[in-house]
């Protein structure tokens, strides 16, 4: 049996010895305090704080094995996501991207194994929204052959893409499309129909082209009618159905001129179809949506309808105040550039 070693008020890591707790046959047991925020009191053998095998309560374990998982502090990330996506791409033969990447020998730099080590790399240079991209397709994921791209410079960095001629430059398919306002797929269709080059950027063909590639105008089998519609700010903008296909889409063309002007009109390739005179002029024939007679009761009721949800808006032994009514609730809920039956306002006062 040894000495007896006085531990009292000396600290061993974070525990400050208090007192003996216990002496079995010279085995001490001393009361300590870690200084952590709880202020946790346990028994610790003096042999074990001597040693520096127990230096805390047990809040230093748990913040080590905290750190052991997150390690950088970056987990779920966008740029940590980037880098695990593309370890599996070389790695995981169930990953659906497997057999373009690894199955076919594309690699990642070995010090790239960690996150810390692609970061220091890698990390600098990132920006929002960058995916990880080759600039040498058949290469491999190394410092000197990747950066940080849009998605839109990566689809141009792809194997698939189909280059062409125009008015002498060489193009990627997706780039005439981007510098010559064509939709992707019109291009491709144009391109597996036997057009090259010149002939790809030539005004749509003919109307069954032209419907195939419209955005916002759909066919509603509900109705038996042409659905018009706008997307701004992250809202759908409702424009009305339409018997004919022509009137449908020059609603939605009046639309964009309004919402965004005619040279940024999402379709503004379209113009050669439908003049901006055209669409800017354009009413829709359906005169007083929206107001009905009710037979039995002698009143007009007016009515509206947006996404799906019918509103009522009043009753009226008067038709033209029925038409003011459901005019003020057309300006109410797409204002007053959009309203559908906009064409009404100076006939009505408003």
């Amino acid at each position: 049996m040894g000495a007896f070693i006085d531990l009292k008020n000396k600290t061993f890591g974070r525990l400050t010895a208090l007192y003996v707790e216990s002496n079995v046959d010279g085995v001490i047991s001393w009361m300590c305090e870690c200084n952590c925020e709880l202020k946790n009191r346990v028994i610790v053998l003096g042999s074990s704080l001597r040693s520096g095998h127990t230096k805390s309560c047990g809040c230093l374990f748990k913040e080590h094995a905290s750190q052991f998982s997150k390690t950088h502090g970056m987990r779920n990330t966008p740029i940590y996501t980037s880098w695990q996506s593309m370890k599996d791409r070389c790695n995981n033969v169930n990953n659906k991207d497997y057999y373009l990447y690894g199955g076919r020998g594309i690699i990642y730099n070995i010090k790239w194994n960690s996150f810390e080590e692609f970061y220091k790399d890698m990390g600098e240079t990132w920006f929002l929204g960058g995916t990880i991209d080759r600039i040498n397709t058949n290469g491999n994921y190394e410092p000197n052959n990747c950066r940080w791209a849009t998605m839109k410079e990566q689809n141009l960095n792809k194997n698939s893409n189909i280059i062409c001629i125009i008015n002498g430059e060489n193009l990627a398919l997706s780039e005439v499309s981007i510098k010559y306002n064509i939709i992707y797929t019109t291009l491709i269709a144009r391109y597996k129909s036997g057009l090259r080059n010149e002939e790809l950027i030539s005004p749509i063909l003919n109307k069954a082209e032209l419907q195939s590639n419209i955005i916002g105008v759909t066919w509603d089998k509900n109705s038996n009618k042409w659905s018009s519609r706008l997307e701004k700010d992250y809202k759908m903008i409702y424009l009305g159905t339409f018997k004919d296909m022509d009137d449908a889409i020059k609603a939605r063309l009046q639309a964009e001129i309004v919402n965004f002007g005619k040279e940024n009109a999402p379709q503004k390739h379209l113009f050669e179809f439908y003049t901006v005179e055209d669409c800017l002029n354009f009413k829709k024939k359906e005169k007083y949506n929206g107001v009905v007679w009710h037979k039995r009761q002698n009143i007009w009721v007016a009515r509206i309808t947006y996404n799906k949800v019918n509103t009522y808006l009043g009753s009226f032994d008067n038709f033209e105040n029925a038409i003011v009514a459901r005019l003020l609730g057309e300006i109410e809920i797409y204002g007053k550039d959009l309203a559908p039956q906009r064409h009404l306002f100076e006939q009505y006062g408003i």
